[in-house]
């Protein structure tokens, strides 16, 4: 297991056989090098790396002397982030390689403990793991919820209604003082899980009551309400995970592997991170950019900051940004093209100004009921002209309340309970990440 639990939990280390030639090599070339630099990537991993690389420097039979060691840290690949590490270079962090060495030891005393006993009272071949396992536990407990639900049909009543030109839908959300919609709440393994049904249960009813429906009806309220949308914070490992797989079907892994492409081209900063926080160098290049493409009525007045919410977040790392907001990504391929845009888009948003939407909401009323109908209508799109997105729904005609009203067409349509759903990429992450599980 290379971890002896019983002697402070040591760790020993060995070097792989399919590595000792490119250990030999480095160490050849650190006793000719004048001095040397430990460049390895900003986090827990990179920073043991840099440590073994030390380490193995220090003790070699002809030791390299210390002082011509030092470790640098950047966050991109650009010309000034690497100038600027190098005016700071410094020692490893240990207290990074404590935190990486304290996760290895974690994984190596379950996997190693664990699978095991996997083998021979399961099968052979299966492992166990400190994330695996919980991850396993997630979702086996998600398919037995699954299969325990029993789905009810139920039915929910749609009218169409005309006023003047305009046709509208709208739907029965109270019959007398009773409301149509009741919802129900599931304690799952993993938190609530909510549905809504309605009173309706049995087709014939919800006919029926159709049937006694009049075509009458009368204007009883009409309410706006001005909305104003602000963007999402940037992206942070997690997030962009969850993006990738609800917009492109993209596994954790297929991101991951195009996000490192894009920041070995030093297109984007570094992919593995739980921060949300922006350097004032990108947000100033941000708000520029948006006040010469859209106009200043788009840049948001006062800087636009996010919190981590994650206690583990590392605030010294950026959120995942393009490092030049100039750079549209045009000459990548495909899939390199359609993240950076996702991340562009994301990270450049947050300095515009919030979306300006109209909520309308028209209530219907006669004896037999009453009909609801909502509307969006975007007054002024904001950070929306940058990211593409619409949050624009039927747009209702004016109407005053006392108008009188026509159902041209109303109907029951059925509806069934679903069960929660079955874990995607997207959820599993969140859900990890929730429980503050892996890692960024």
């Amino acid at each position: 297991m290379g971890v002896d639990p019983e002697d402070n939990f040591r760790v020993d280390y060995e070097i792989s056989p399919d590595k000792k030639k490119v250990v030999k090599e480095l160490l050849e070339g650190a006793k000719r090098a004048d001095s040397i630099l430990l460049a390895t990537d900003p986090d827990r991993e990179g920073e043991a790396i840099s440590w073994h690389v030390k380490w193995l420097m220090e003790n070699d039979k002809k030791p390299v002397d210390s002082k011509k060691i030092s470790r640098i840290s950047f966050h991109e690949i650009t010309k000034e982030a690497v100038e600027e590490a190098l005016k700071k270079a410094g020692d490893v962090d240990l207290d990074l390689v404590d935190a990486q060495q304290a996760r290895r030891v974690l994984d190596r005393m379950v996997g190693y403990s664990l699978s095991p006993v996997l083998w021979r009272k399961v099968r052979r071949g299966l492992s166990a793991g400190r994330v695996q396992s919980v991850t396993v536990r997630l979702i086996v407990e998600r398919e037995k919820e699954i299969e325990k639900f029993k789905s009810e049909k139920f039915y929910r009543i749609f009218a169409e209604f005309k006023s003047g030109e305009n046709v509208f839908r709208a739907e029965l959300m109270k019959v007398g003082e009773q409301r149509v919609h009741k919802s129900q709440k599931l304690e799952l393994f993993d938190g609530n899980y909510t549905y809504s049904r309605t009173i309706f249960e049995d087709k014939k009813k919800a006919e029926d009551y159709v049937k006694t429906l009049s075509d009458q009806y009368l204007i009883d309220k009409v309410s706006g309400k001005e909305v104003h949308r602000t963007p999402l914070p940037p992206f942070t490992t997690s997030k962009l995970q969850q993006n990738a797989s609800r917009r492109m079907g993209w596994s954790g892994k297929q991101t991951m592997s195009v996000a490192q492409h894009l920041y070995e081209k030093g297109l984007i900063t570094y992919h593995r991170t739980d921060s949300v926080y922006l350097s004032d160098k990108a947000v100033n290049e941000f708000r520029s950019y948006i006040e010469k493409k859209f106009g200043a009525e788009y840049v948001v007045k006062t800087v636009r900051h996010y919190r981590n919410n994650s206690k583990n977040a590392q605030e010294a790392h950026e959120a995942i940004r393009p490092t030049s907001v100039s750079n549209l990504g045009e000459d990548l391929e495909a899939r390199e093209k359609k993240l950076y845009e996702m991340i562009w888009k994301r990270a450049v948003a947050t300095q515009a100004a919030a979306a300006i939407l109209k909520n309308t909401k028209v209530l219907m009323v006669n004896k037999d009921g009453l009909f609801e109908s909502s509307g969006v209508r975007m007054m002024f799109p904001g950070f929306l002209k940058i990211t593409g997105e619409t949050y624009e729904d039927q747009i209702l005609p004016e109407m005053k309340v006392g108008d009188k009203l026509k159902a041209k067409k109303t109907a029951a349509e059925e509806y069934e309970t679903s069960p929660p759903p079955r874990y995607t990429d997207a959820s599993l992450i969140s859900s990890l990440e929730k429980q503050g599980i892996g890692r960024p």
